[in-house]
């Protein structure tokens, strides 16, 4: 009976056919996608069935057994949700990808998949970054070389968003007059409460079980303002001499963005209000007066909220989100003063790519 139970379970959480995309074939196991499977929960299912037929438990009593499992159930699924492994973020970058495909003019929208590109059989187990992969795939993609001097500086960037952990934006002037925008997502394996720390600072940092969001949630979020910067134009970076504010003003517009997506994909605000939240720790642990976009934030919920509402969102492109997300900012983030006010940033949160 138990190796019945656990066949039945593992046949059900067979993957969708191999999807084809611009990152290579790979299966897809997102709960509740297109042709998906719910492998999450069957696992928790198939270890509290194999748990429920071992010997203990078939000399307790059902009403115990059937509590215990209920707890374990929910004990599994939720280590689940909140875990993202190799697959997972690959399948998150992938979807993303396809769902946001080219929605600025001009602009060249290239999501690098971490696990393409970032190997870790050195010598002494360290990760490594196969830039050679990378910019093959890149050229291939825009049809036109790179040069040396841009290539050198996706190198730079690539690593210093695969090694550091952190997710990054390189926006690139091409000799045609367009623009190649390069998003470098944090490679696996991640946790929610990791996400949420590295960003806020805060060790406490972590959602409540009441809170409609899962890790590939809080991960699509996180793509969607990436994405954001792709909007921008090619000198949107510190190195190329943008000033603390003016990058301020960029992520206020990254993060009314990434709300209206969030809130057109989903219909819930519980992960826009805990960002804001986040971004308050940002400001208050880190010092990070760039990401202090709360004010932003907080207005992009009750206007993406009345877009739902009112079946607005049916008619909008990305590009109009990206305007909307453009308003918001204008409206809602500090003026100049105000974010001088402040003083300047700490030393430790000015590391930046070279």
């Amino acid at each position: 009976m138990r190796a019945l139970l656990t066949a039945r379970l593992v046949r059900r959480c067979k993957p969708r056919a191999p999807s084809h995309g611009a990152g290579g074939t790979r299966a897809t196991n997102e709960p509740g996608s297109p042709g998906g499977s719910r492998c999450l929960p069957n696992t928790a299912a198939t270890f509290c069935l194999l748990v429920a037929s071992g010997p203990t438990m078939r000399r307790l009593p059902r009403s115990a057994v059937a509590c215990a499992l209920c707890a374990l159930f929910l004990f599994v699924s939720a280590a689940d949700a909140d875990t993202l492994d190799h697959s997972r973020v690959s399948d998150l970058i992938e979807t993303t990808a396809r769902d946001i495909g080219q929605p600025f003019p001009g602009v060249h929208i290239h999501i690098v998949d971490p696990a393409d590109h970032v190997r870790s059989d050195t010598e002494n187990g360290d990760a490594s970054v196969d830039f050679s992969s990378l910019l093959e795939r890149i050229n291939g993609e825009i049809a036109a070389p790179l040069g040396f001097a841009k290539s050198m500086a996706i190198g730079r960037q690539a690593a210093f968003a695969f090694l550091y952990r952190e997710m990054a934006t390189g926006l690139h002037a091409l000799s045609d007059g367009r623009t190649l925008c390069i998003v470098y997502p944090m490679p696996a394996p991640l946790r929610l409460g990791q996400l949420a720390s590295l960003l806020s600072g805060n060790a406490e940092s972590r959602p409540v079980a009441a809170i409609d969001f899962e890790a590939a949630d809080f991960y699509r979020f996180l793509l969607y303002h990436e994405v954001a910067h792709c909007g921008e134009v090619p000198w949107r970076l510190r190195s190329q001499g943008l000033g603390a504010y003016d990058i301020y003003l960029a992520e206020s517009r990254a993060d009314a963005f990434a709300v209206l997506m969030h809130v057109r994909r989903t219909g819930r605000d519980g992960l826009p209000r805990f960002m804001a939240q986040v971004r308050k720790d940002g400001m208050r642990f880190r010092g990070d007066v760039e990401h202090q976009t709360a004010e932003v934030i907080e207005p992009a919920i009750a206007f993406a909220t009345n877009l739902r509402r009112t079946g607005s969102f049916d008619g909008m492109s990305l590009n109009d989100l990206m305007h909307a997300a453009r308003d918001l900012a204008h409206d809602h983030a500090l003026g100049r003063g105000d974010f001088d006010a402040q003083g300047s940033l700490p030393a430790a949160h000015q590391r930046r790519p070279p």
